[in-house]
């Protein structure tokens, strides 16, 4: 005869085997998981047209149908033009038409090879983009073209390659730049560090000069 107490120890011992049972079939589950995730392939990073930095570039030649813009390093953290006039550019914007040279990704390729440039707008490019590197490298130009019919992609060649590649529609607008959007907005070439005297001289009255 079964006792109570031998089952109170069964069912303990049934309890605990359909425990083992669950916990088992939970790392089965979870190693599956975790072994069909290690076996899915990496995402590729979107590659970068040029393997240069923003740092690396030292002249931007930007050349339009109808103008031609170049801007050069002039010292560290300076900006001057080159063409059409020779004078100072804003640092920012110059550093930010680098950046956009520098940073820019290959999203797709459209054609690998193609007689017919007119369809992507590229016959006649909005902007060619020339960059030359510190070392005295030219790189190969790039042939910026029209957006994309649909989606958020402009088409772009470059002038070494016949592959139409898809960029960022954001592209364009970096590099299509008129000389009052790189034109320096420094009205003086000091900083106010420079300054040691301040005269202020309204019209009809006596100058007034602070000690």
């Amino acid at each position: 005869m079964v006792g109570a107490a031998d089952v109170g120890r069964l069912d303990k011992r049934r309890m605990h085997l359909r425990n083992m049972i669950i916990v088992l079939v939970l790392l089965a589950i979870v190693g599956g998981i975790a072994l069909y995730i290690g076996h899915q392939p990496v995402p590729e990073k979107t590659p970068k047209l040029l393997t240069i930095t923003s740092n690396d570039i030292a002249k931007i030649d930007l050349r339009y149908p109808d103008r031609e813009i170049i801007i050069a390093r002039g010292g560290a953290d300076t900006w001057k033009f080159v063409k059409p006039i020779e004078t100072d550019a804003d640092h920012v914007a110059g550093n930010e038409v680098a950046n956009a040279v520098s940073g820019l990704e290959i999203t797709d390729t459209v054609a690998q090879n193609t007689a017919d440039l007119a369809q992507y707008g590229l016959a006649n490019p909005a902007v060619v983009v020339t960059v030359t590197t510190r070392d005295k490298r030219t790189l190969p130009g790039i042939m910026v073209g029209k957006d994309t019919p649909v989606g958020s992609s402009s088409y772009i060649k470059t002038t070494d390659k016949p592959a139409i590649l898809l960029v960022s529609s954001g592209f364009p607008a970096q590099v299509n730049k008129t000389l009052n959007d790189l034109r320096s907005r420094m009205q003086f070439g000091f900083k106010p560090d420079d300054i040691r005297k301040i005269v202020i001289a309204p019209t009809d009255t006596p100058a007034i000069a602070p000690d």
